[in-house]
């Protein structure tokens, strides 16, 4: 720790007198001596003048003396050595292996640091050398722990020097410099390299850095980085999956970069790489049409002669929740219950209402001269509604809605319905004239969806008597009636 110690003398004044005070006064004994030596030239007596001279001179000195108080003050100097910290990076990238089949870089951190040995200890004659892991938060580390990585998933080089900067406070021990070593795979602040403002800071650290680099320096890697995606996302709405493709040694490959949901294909991206050591961003959009929480993978192929297939891909759970329920309503003919029902989705602020209903059909007597120019509103589109947007619907009504007329059927979509309903998509059917009446189309796919069976009868339209069953006699609804009796009647 110390270069020596080596021990000095000192003449110093013992007066508590200031230092102004004491030059006054040695002044005016020194005036006052000479003036006494001045004083003896009278004297006729040769003998008798030395001997007041010796006197008068003694006396001026003893009268210095006892002011100025003389001492003799030891110092025992000690010189302290400069700092010379040598950093190690312990990440968890540092158990990669420095080649296929080779050690990993830990290891050949550690083999490093054994050559360089007999260097660090001529530097220790005139520096105290530390050796310092980081991972990334910084600390002493044995030589033994060396050989093996860190279990944390982050290189970060400038918070290891700024910590490093931290243990300078500027006392007697300055830090006199640093050596990195590592396998410069920095995923914080110099991820895309070193920048202005990067640079800037390694410059007004106050010491030089020297970095060795453990790993071969052409790396054949492919890896999945910086994948960027919020925690939570809703339901059929669009998801924005960001992330960055980090390519070395694969230049004019073409690289498929697949997004998958717990092993289905969600989206795919091919990737062509100019250079040798290349970062290109990839962006995925996708709508998911379910909730709940999944996980999504994004992987890359893994070419021979990698360093590392473990980053080929990255996993995140991705949180699938509802914004609100959306409703497709398909009404046959406007009526009071359809009024009602519609407007009661209407104002619910957790509905988004999507609603068509029929006006009329091409059978229809219009009365006018031009009938679908001056009756006719938008178009019912068919197509986009049970075709492209099916999908995006969390419950389809049909209230009243079974015409056979083609421009008005729905037969052409009835498997689009069965495999929204398969898919987990909710289906409600209101009866009347037009869904269970004599008029009514024939939809045998859909039928099967349906708990009753649509007769197809005319409408009764003579008076009856309807009596409800057991089951219909449980039913809130029909529990609201005071006593059995008045709800049989």
């Amino acid at each position: 720790m110390n270069g020596g110690t080596t021990t000095t003398w000192r003449l110093v004044s013992l007066s508590p007198l200031p230092a102004w005070a004491l030059m006054a006064l040695t002044l005016l004994v020194l005036a006052g001596v000479v003036l006494a030596v001045l004083g003896l030239r009278r004297e006729p007596s040769t003998h008798r003048r030395r001997l007041l001279l010796v006197l008068r001179l003694l006396a001026g000195a003893m009268a210095l003396f006892f002011l100025l108080e003389p001492g003799l003050r030891q110092l025992a100097q000690v010189r302290v050595k400069n700092r010379m910290a040598v950093l190690v990076d312990r990440s968890a990238s540092m158990s990669f292996p420095v080649r296929p089949d080779g050690q990993s870089r830990a290891a050949a951190a550690a083999e490093a640091l054994d050559r360089f040995a007999p260097g660090l200890e001529r530097l220790r004659d005139r520096y105290q050398v530390e050796v310092l892991g980081f991972s990334p938060e910084l600390g002493p580390v044995s030589s033994e722990a060396l050989r093996t990585a860190g279990s944390a998933n982050r290189t970060d080089l400038m918070a290891a020097l700024r910590a490093l900067k931290a243990t300078d406070t500027g006392g007697s021990r300055k830090l006199a410099g640093a050596v990195l070593l590592s396998d410069g795979a920095d995923n914080a602040e110099l991820q895309s390299g070193l920048q202005g403002r990067q640079s800037d800071e390694l410059g007004a650290l106050g010491f030089p850095v020297s970095t060795i680099r453990v790993g071969e320096p052409a790396l054949v890697d492919l890896a999945v980085e910086a994948v960027k995606v919020d925690d939570f996302a809703f339901v059929r709405n669009a998801v924005t999956v960001d992330l960055e493709l980090h390519a070395r040694g694969l230049k004019g490959r073409d690289v498929p970069v697949v997004l998958q949901r717990e092993g289905l294909t969600v989206g795919t991206r091919t990737v062509h790489l100019d250079q040798d050591d290349q970062r290109t961003p990839v962006s995925f959009t996708f709508t998911p049409d379910q909730t709940g929480r999944f996980v999504y993978t994004v992987g890359a192929p893994v070419f021979p002669g990698e360093a590392v297939t473990e980053n080929n891909s990255r996993s995140f759970v991705l949180k699938i929740i509802r914004d609100r329920v959306r409703v497709l309503l398909v009404v046959g003919r406007p009526s009071w219950d359809e009024r009602f029902l519609r407007g009661l989705l209407r104002q619910d602020p957790n509905v988004d209402l999507v609603s068509f209903y029929i006006l009329r059909t091409s059978s229809d007597d219009t009365q006018t001269r031009n009938p679908e120019r001056e009756l006719s509103l938008i178009p019912f589109p068919m197509e986009e509604i049970f075709d492209t947007k099916l999908h995006t619907f969390d419950v389809v009504v049909f209230q009243n809605f079974g015409y056979a007329e083609p421009a008005l059927s729905i037969a052409s979509y009835e498997r689009n319905l069965e495999q929204y309903v398969s898919g987990g998509g909710a289906l409600l059917v209101i009866g009347g004239d037009h869904a269970f009446g004599e008029g009514r189309a024939a939809y045998p796919i859909l039928d099967r969806a349906l708990p009753v069976d649509p007769s197809g009868m005319p409408a009764v339209v003579e008076s009856f008597k309807v009596k409800l069953t057991a089951d219909g006699l449980r039913h809130p609804v029909m529990r609201g009636q005071t006593s059995e009796n008045g709800t049989q009647s």
